[in-house]
């Protein structure tokens, strides 16, 4: 189904603009950044397939950008874009706060890092002075 079938109000970007980005599905917000479809498929369902290769929501920030390109309907441009917003999403999570935190357990280390390590695919070591 295109996009332009579904009512308006139901249209990912029209729903975001109503009722806010959190009512929508990773889809859904896929289609946004993705902005358009091919003749077969609506950036909606691109975005769908995108999920599916993921697996999670999780398994976005996995995803390399030949694993995007692989999917039909999905070029470099669509790629970079979604690669991009990605990235964006794991600074903004690694900045947030650092300096508001206390060192004072295991814990509050591992609140400071675990935001910059949980995306590695590759266990690295920190040492703390």
């Amino acid at each position: 189904m295109k996009i332009s079938e579904i009512q308006i109000e139901e249209r990912p970007r029209e729903k975001l603009q109503t009722i806010g980005a959190g009512s929508l599905s990773e889809e859904e917000l896929l289609a946004i950044i993705i902005s358009t479809g091919t003749r077969e498929h609506s950036a909606i369902a691109l975005g769908q397939q995108i999920v599916q290769k993921a697996k999670s929501i999780r398994g976005l920030a996995d995803l390399t950008l030949d694993d995007l390109t692989s999917i039909k309907g999905i070029g470099y441009a669509k790629a970079t874009k979604i690669y991009a917003s990605l990235e964006l999403s794991k600074r903004i999570s690694k900045s947030r706060g650092v300096e508001a935190f206390k060192i004072d357990s295991p814990e509050s280390i591992a609140q400071i890092y675990m935001k910059e390590l949980r995306y590695l695919k590759q266990e690295i070591v920190k040492l703390l002075l």
